[in-house]
């Protein structure tokens, strides 16, 4: 509850900030109807959007008429207007990314644990929805998963998360290819452990991605404050690093290196270093739409664990861009 309200409050805030004239707006790299007003100047203050034109008598029929300032219209050109000026690459499927993003994500992961114990957890983490609100800011919304393992005992619902995430600088291919973020994300626990956290955890983070050609690297740190319970869950630090390479426009191949390190709590000065090998394909544009897809598969391998965590995960990753 107090991540949803906090979603809330700093999407009122960020709406009060984007009042921008839509005519400054940049062509994003993935848009349709926004550079077909770029191409016709004249155009740009039309009236109505471009997916819109030619039907304006059927929604004046049912007493709706399609204004300047239609908040669709104004909300996904400012959508355009931020994606345009980061670079293009896509989120790696476990590393957060510093770019801000919007879509609807689904991500199923299976895993292998000591003692031949082995779990699928449904809806896994990044599953949600994810919008930009404002040239500067995204908002995201991760619905909990669902853990099922061969001791039953172990199962149950995993975390809700809420996350904020602002763009402190960016630039695209053509005029630097960098991007760096601050985000706060909120995990509410509404199971019990181990499927979930043992308490609601407070996580800042910071984001940076640096891209050469067709050559990128991303990757971010986050430590994880606790509400409660602090001398048994401790302040994990994670820094993950995301090396990223685009193959024949669609292919994405990357390695992530992943690592957690236990100052204080139960796994006191404990730590753990895994690698993900991954491959993604897109972004695949949806005919005569703004709509795209990118679909990932990755594998991760635990090198050092000294806290019996898991020893290998295998993720699908689904994201629908709009």
């Amino acid at each position: 509850m107090a991540g949803i309200l906090f979603l809330l409050l700093i999407t009122l805030f960020s709406f009060q900030l984007s009042s921008q004239d839509i005519s400054t707006l940049r062509k994003h790299y993935f848009s349709n109807w926004l550079s077909q007003k770029e191409e016709n100047p004249e155009k740009r203050l039309s009236t109505q959007p471009v997916a819109f034109e030619g039907i304006e008598e059927n929604f004046r029929k049912v007493s709706f008429r399609i204004h300047q300032v239609f908040w669709i219209d104004r909300w996904l050109a400012i959508v355009d207007e931020a994606r345009s000026t980061q670079p293009y690459w896509p989120a790696p499927i476990i590393t957060s990314t510093a770019r801000l993003e919007q879509y609807a994500r689904y991500g199923q992961l299976w895993q292998t644990y000591p003692g031949q114990i082995s779990a699928v957890e449904y809806g896994s983490s990044f599953t949600g929805l994810k919008l930009i609100i404002s040239h500067r800011m995204d908002v995201e919304l991760e619905t909990p998963s669902f853990i099922s393992t061969t001791q039953p005992e172990l199962q149950g619902m995993g975390n809700m998360v809420t996350r904020a995430k602002y763009r402190i600088l960016s630039k695209n291919q053509e005029n630097g290819n960098y991007v760096l973020s601050a985000a706060f994300s909120v995990y509410s626990p509404l199971g019990h452990p181990p499927a979930s956290k043992l308490t609601e955890i407070l996580e800042p983070s910071i984001q940076f991605g640096k891209g050469w050609g067709n050559f990128a690297i991303q990757s971010s740190l986050h430590v994880g404050i606790p509400v409660a319970e602090e001398t048994l869950v401790g302040n994990p630090i994670t820094v993950n690093t995301a090396l990223q390479y685009n193959l024949f426009q669609y292919f994405w191949p990357t390695v992530e290196f992943l690592y957690t390190y236990f100052p204080n709590g139960n796994n006191h000065a404990k730590s753990q270093f895994g690698v993900a090998p991954e491959i993604e394909f897109g972004y695949i544009q949806i005919p005569r739409s703004r709509y795209q897809l990118i679909f990932g598969f990755a594998s991760e391998f635990v090198l050092i664990d000294i806290i019996d965590h898991f020893e290998k995960a295998y993720y699908f990753d689904f994201r629908f861009y709009f």
